[in-house]
């Protein structure tokens, strides 16, 4: 799963979105060392599990869950942290903005203010985010934000799967 493998938009060939999260405390699945650790926002909880690569991470984060109704375990996002891996044959963290909007005509552009991001997606890659440094945004408008407005050398830090 390396860079000269790419990866599908639904996942790795052998970890993909709607499949069981590694079990608990498992120090490597399938040929990865990896790392559990559980997030909490309000009442909602999720595990994750972080893959370790040369130059980065990636984490695996099932689907929220509250105490009522624990989650179910299955793998519900897929994020990208590390240059080792390359989805769709094109997609890379580390590229810029700029190299990402030769690969689609319309994107859509959120400021995700509590996290200091910028989300930028497009329907021609329908489930895929990808984020970049909310101090890449070129204007004080926050509200209506287009490509334009986003520094065009700005790098991905991360890309989502979704």
């Amino acid at each position: 799963c390396f860079s000269s493998k790419p990866i599908p938009t639904q996942g790795f060939q052998s970890i993909q979105l709607g499949n069981t999260m590694p079990p608990k405390g498992t120090p490597a699945w399938k040929g990865f060392p990896i790392q559990d650790t559980l997030f909490q926002e309000n009442e909602f909880y999720w595990r994750g599990t972080y893959l370790s690569f040369p130059q980065g991470r990636v984490l695996l984060e099932e689907d929220f869950g509250q105490e009522a109704v624990p989650p179910l375990g299955i793998i519900n996002r897929i994020r990208m942290e590390t240059p080792d891996v390359t989805l769709h044959d094109s997609f890379q963290v580390g590229m810029s903005v700029d190299q990402l909007k030769s690969l689609a005509s319309k994107w859509f552009i959120l400021y995700l203010e509590e996290y200091n991001v910028v989300d930028i997606s497009t329907e021609k890659y329908p489930g895929l985010h990808f984020l970049v440094p909310g101090t890449s945004i070129l204007t004080n408008d926050h509200t209506s934000l287009r490509l334009k407005h986003i520094n065009k050398e700005a790098k991905i830090v991360s890309i989502v799967i979704m």
